[in-house]
C-alpha cells in the first residue's frame, strides 16, 4: 500500500464546524430563482448581519461574479466544463455565524450542502453534486484573524503553543507558521495579525489528527482539515502550484519576479507572551513585514553542526524569515520597505540567536556583511562567514584557500582565502634603575609632556606634605609600611597616557629604578619597596577605562588590579561585556572571570571584571589578548599570589590579611537587601544589553552578578548530584540591591526594584523552568505552605532550583521524612506528608 501525506491548511473559525450530514431534497427540485430569497431571509433571521452585508457573501448564478467565485478553488479541470453541476447558491461566509446560519437554511430549504475550503478535492466531491446543492465555500475563513488593538490574544496563544510543539512533535510532522499584519474584518479600519498555520505529515489524516489533539489543542485539528495526497503531489502543493497540476510542472522556470527583501534568524529560547505582543505591535506598526517561522527539531537535532557546512542544527527551535513585497520600483518606495525590514530585524534583536546572530545562507541579507576584497577581505568574510556556517566557517575557509588561492570565484558574501600576513605584536619596556635629583625629573617631565602645568600636581617629593599618605594608600601590607622601609624619592600619580610614558622616559633619563604600583596588591612590597634610589608611578588614578567614543578607541588602562576592570560610559560597555559573554564561559579552565554591573549615578555603567587565574601573570596576558581584546590586559595589571591568599582577596578582605581572618565571623557589615538570580542560555545581544542598562539607570541601585559557567561544570552531568546546572548554561546572574534605610517604605521601593529588574530580564533567561540558583534563596518564585498542597507548592520553585532532579529529591525525602517533619518555606516536599499528617 502506497503511504500517503496529510496536507494541513488551517483556519480558525472553520475548525468550529460540525461536520453535517448531507440532507437530500424530498421535495421538487428547486431553482435558483426559487432558492435565493427564502435563503438570504433565512440567513436575515439566524445570523447578527445586515441585509447588505448577506447579499454580498450570498451568490446566485445571475450574479457576475458567480462563475470567478465558483472557479477560484476547482483545480481539477475536469470538473470546471460547461456541463459540470452547478451549485444554485456559493455562500463565502466571513463569520462563525455565517456558517451556523448557512447550515441551518441549507436544511430548512431542504438543499443539499457542499463545504469546500480550499479546492483540495481531486475529484469535486466538495463542489460538485449531481443533486440540487448549495456550496458553502470557507475561503474567507481560511486564517486566524487577531485584533490586537481589542487584546484579543488567540493569535498569541496559539504562537506560544506553536513554539512548544513544533519544534519537539512527531518526527513526521513539519508545521510552518506564517503571520502578517492585514487590515480588521471585524473593526473597520484598524490592523490586526493573522496567524496561518501549514502542514505536511507523513502519513493518514486519523493519526495527525489524533496526535495534534493531544499536543496542540489550540490548533482544533479536525478530519475535515487535512487531506491525503502522495507525497509528491504535496511537493506541488508547497510549490504553490494549483492542486492537480502534474509533476513536470516542477520544471518550470518561469516565476514572475517581485521587488522583494528577505531576512534570516534563528530563534533558540521560545519567545515570551510580551514578547510576542509586542511583536504583533510592531507589525501592524509597519504594516507589511510578514514572518515565517520554520521549526526544526526531528532530524535536524540529530546531525552534528559539523557534518555539512549548514552548522543549524541542534539547539535552534525555529527559522525566521522576514519578507515583504511591493509593487513599485521608485526610490523612495525602496527605501521605505527596507526600511521596515532593517527595523523590524533590529526589533527582533533581543528575541534570537547571538554570538553570532546567525542567519541562513539561502536567504541571502548583504545588510548582514559584504566583502570587498581587499586588505581586510578575510575580516569582512568572517563578519557574515560566522553568521551563515557557525563554526564551519574557519574550515570552509582552509578548503577555500586550497583550492582556490587566488579567491578567482568570489561574490559579495563568498568565502574569503586565508589572510597573507599576521598582526604586529607589541612589547612593554622595561625601566632601568639609578640615582637622580627631584628638580631634574621634574624639568626633564615639564619638557616631554604636553600639559606643563599639571606637572607639580602629580609629582609628590618626600618632604611633600601629601607624601605619607599618597604612599599608604595602596599599601596593605603593614609590614612595608614602619618607619625602616624604604621609601621611594618620588611618587608620580599620572593623569593620563601622557605622564605614564614621559615618567618612564625621565626615569632612564636620571638612571633611577622605575616601580609601578597599580592597586597595593603586592604581598612583598616589589611594586613599592626598594633597597636602592627609586621613583613609584602609582597609577591609582586609572581604576577606571577610559574611553574615546568619538575616535571608537576603547582602552583599559594598567592602574586596575586583575580583580578589578572597570569600563565606563554606557555604550562602550556594551562592547566589553558582549565580548566577555563570548569568552568567559569558552576560555581557559583555569580561569574565572565575575563581570560586575551597576549604575553610577543615575546617568551611566560601570562595567567591572573580577578574574582568577590558576597560572602565571605571563600566561594569562598572552591569552587574553588573543581572547579578550577589549580587556586590554597587562602584565602590570595583575599580581601573582597563592591560591590561599585569592580566598581572601575574593572574600572582601583587605590585602596583607591572616587566614585565620576566614574564620572571623564579624567582618561582613549587615546591609538590608534583596537577591535573585538567573541562568543566562543563550547570549544576549548588545541591543539587548543597551535595552537592560537603560533599565538598570532608572531604576538607580540594582546591580548585576555574571558569574560564567562552563569548563569542569560542563563535564559533569546535571543528575550526578542535586544541583542541575550544567552544560547549557553561559553563566548565572545574580541581581543585587543594598539599602541603609530601614522602614517599609524602603523596603518596598529597593524590593519592587529588583522584581521589575528580574522581570525586565525574562525574555533573556533560561525558560522552562525559569532556572534559580539554590543558595541565592528567593521566596519571590514560590514558597510552601505546609499543607494539602505542599506537593503542588513545592514544584513551583523546586523546579526552579533543582530542574529535573526534583522529583528524585521528592522521593528520597519522601522515603527518609515521610511525615515532611523536616521543613521551611522551600524545603522539598514529601509524597507522604499529606496522608500521614491527615492521620
Amino acid at each position: 500500500m502506497r503511504e500517503s501525506t496529510s496536507l494541513v491548511h488551517l483556519s480558525a473559525i472553520s475548525l468550529l464546524l460540525v461536520l453535517v450530514d448531507h440532507v437530500s431534497s424530498l421535495v421538487a427540485a428547486p431553482t435558483p430563482e426559487s432558492v435565493y430569497t427564502p435563503f438570504l431571509q433565512c440567513l436575515k433571521n439566524h445570523t447578527n448581519s445586515s441585509s447588505p452585508q448577506l447579499s454580498s457573501i450570498l451568490y446566485a448564478r445571475s450574479n457576475s461574479s458567480f462563475s470567478s467565485v465558483l472557479q477560484a478553488y476547482v483545480r481539477n479541470a475536469r470538473y470546471n466544463s460547461t456541463s459540470t453541476p452547478k451549485p444554485l447558491l456559493v455562500v463565502t461566509p466571513l463569520q462563525q455565524s455565517h456558517v451556523q446560519g448557512a447550515v441551518i437554511c441549507a436544511k430548512t430549504i431542504g438543499v443539499q450542502l457542499k463545504i469546500r475550503s480550499g479546492g483540495h478535492d481531486f475529484e469535486g466531491v466538495s463542489y460538485v453534486s449531481h443533486e440540487p446543492f448549495i456550496v458553502l465555500d470557507m475561503f474567507n475563513l481560511r486564517n486566524i484573524t487577531v485584533d490586537v488593538q481589542n487584546e484579543n490574544d488567540t493569535v498569541t496563544e496559539l504562537v506560544l503553543q506553536w513554539q512548544e510543539v513544533a519544534p519537539n512533535t512527531d518526527d513526521r510532522l513539519f508545521m510552518r507558521l506564517l503571520l502578517q499584519p492585514v487590515s480588521s474584518k471585524a473593526v473597520k479600519g484598524k490592523k490586526t495579525v493573522r496567524a496561518t498555520v501549514m502542514a505536511l505529515f507523513l502519513g493518514g489524516a486519523d493519526e495527525v489528527v489524533t496526535l495534534l489533539g493531544k499536543d496542540f489543542p489550540l490548533l482544533g485539528l479536525k478530519k475535515e482539515n487535512c487531506s491525503e495526497m502522495s507525497w509528491i503531489d504535496s511537493v506541488i502543493c508547497w510549490a504553490n502550484f494549483d492542486n492537480g497540476t502534474k509533476p513536470e510542472a516542477l520544471l518550470g522556470r518561469n516565476y514572475s519576479a517581485e521587488f522583494l527583501k528577505r531576512k534570516s534568524d534563528y530563534v533558540q529560547t521560545p519567545i515570551s507572551r510580551d514578547g510576542l505582543e509586542g511583536l504583533w505591535k510592531e507589525m501592524i506598526e509597519l504594516g507589511k513585514i510578514g514572518f515565517v517561522f520554520n521549526p526544526y527539531g526531528g532530524k535536524m537535532n540529530e546531525i552534528l553542526p559539523d557534518a555539512t557546512p549548514f552548522p543549524h542544527r541542534a539547539g535552534n527551535l525555529f527559522k525566521i524569515q522576514y519578507s515583504v513585497n511591493w509593487e513599485q520600483s521608485e526610490v523612495a518606495e525602496e527605501k521605505n520597505f527596507m526600511d521596515q525590514a532593517t527595523r523590524v530585524y533590529s526589533y527582533m534583536t533581543p528575541f534570537v540567536s547571538n554570538s553570532p546572530r546567525r542567519a541562513f545562507l539561502n536567504y541571502r541579507d548583504l545588510d548582514i556583511g559584504t566583502n570587498n576584497f581587499g586588505k581586510n577581505s578575510y575580516e569582512e568574510g568572517e563578519v557574515y562567514g560566522a553568521k551563515y556556517f557557525g563554526n564551519n566557517f574557519q574550515r570552509l575557509v582552509k578548503i577555500k584557500t586550497a583550492v582556490d588561492p587566488g579567491n578567482f570565484f568570489r561574490n559579495e558574501q563568498s568565502i574569503p582565502t586565508n589572510p597573507s600576513g599576521g598582526k604586529p605584536f607589541n612589547r612593554s619596556l622595561a625601566p632601568s634603575s639609578r640615582n637622580s635629583l627631584f628638580a631634574t625629573f621634574l624639568n626633564c617631565l615639564k619638557t616631554h609632556t604636553n600639559q606643563p602645568n599639571q606637572v607639580s600636581n602629580i609629582v609628590y617629593s618626600q618632604t611633600n606634605a601629601s607624601y605619607d599618605s599618597v604612599l599608604k594608600a595602596s599599601a596593605r601590607n603593614a609590614r612595608f609600611s614602619n618607619p625602616s622601609t624604604p621609601k621611594p624619592l618620588l611618587i608620580i600619580t599620572p593623569l593620563n597616557a601622557n605622564h605614564v610614558q614621559n615618567s618612564v622616559l625621565c626615569a632612564k633619563s636620571v638612571g633611577v629604578q622605575l616601580k609601578i604600583r597599580s592597586g597595593g596588591h603586592d604581598f612583598e612590597g616589589i611594586s613599592y619597596v626598594s633597597q636602592a634610589p627609586f621613583i613609584i608611578i602609582d597609577m591609582f588614578h586609572f581604576q577606571n577605562v577610559s574611553v574615546d567614543v568619538q575616535n571608537e578607541i576603547a582602552v583599559i588602562e594598567a592602574g586596575a588590579t586583575l580583580g578589578q576592570v572597570d569600563k565606563t560610559l554606557e555604550q562602550n560597555a556594551t562592547d566589553l561585556v558582549f565580548q566577555w559573554q563570548q569568552v568567559a564561559p569558552h576560555t581557559d579552565e583555569r580561569l574565572f572571570m565575575r563581570l560586575v554591573m551597576q549604575p553610577v549615578a543615575k546617568r551611566t555603567m560601570r562595567a567591572s571584571v573580577m578574574a582568577l587565574f590558576l597560572g602565571g601573570a605571563d600566561e594569562v596576558v598572552t591569552l587574553l589578548e588573543k581572547e579578550f581584546p577589549l580587556l586590554g590586559l597587562k602584565k602590570e595589571t595583575c599580581h601573582e599570589m597563592r591560591w590561599i591568599d585569592s580566598v581572601l582577596w575574593w572574600a572582601n578582605y583587605n590585602d596583607g590579611s591572616t587566614l585565620k581572618a576566614l574564620l572571623d565571623r564579624s567582618h561582613y557589615r549587615v546591609h538590608y537587601n534583596k537577591k535573585k538570580s538567573d541562568y543566562i542560555q543563550t547570549p544576549i545581544s548588545k541591543a539587548g544589553f543597551n535595552l537592560i542598562w537603560k533599565k538598570m539607570i532608572e531604576l538607580g541601585r540594582v546591580v548585576l552578578i555574571f558569574n560564567p559557567y562552563g569548563g569542569r561544570m560542563n563535564e559533569v552531568p546535571y543528575d550526578a548530584t542535586p544541583f542541575p546546572h550544567r552544560a547549557g548554561n553561559l553563566y548565572k546572574v545574580q541581581y543585587s540591591v543594598t539599602w541603609e534605610e530601614g522602614g517599609d517604605g524602603a523596603d518596598k521601593k529597593f524590593i519592587g526594584e529588583i522584581r521589575m529588574m528580574y522581570n525586565y530580564m525574562t525574555p533573556f533567561v533560561s525558560k522552562n523552568p525559569r532556572s534559580a540558583y539554590f543558595n541565592y534563596r528567593d521566596l519571590d518564585i514560590g514558597v510552601k505552605m505546609h499543607g494539602k498542597d505542599s506537593y503542588q507548592d513545592g514544584v513551583v520553585y523546586g523546579s526552579k532550583y533543582f530542574n529535573r532532579n526534583f522529583e528524585r529529591l521528592v522521593k528520597v525525602k519522601s522515603a527518609i521524612d515521610p511525615q515532611n517533619f523536616f521543613w521551611n518555606e522551600q524545603s522539598i516536599p514529601s509524597l507522604g506528608s499529606n496522608k500521614l499528617f491527615l492521620l
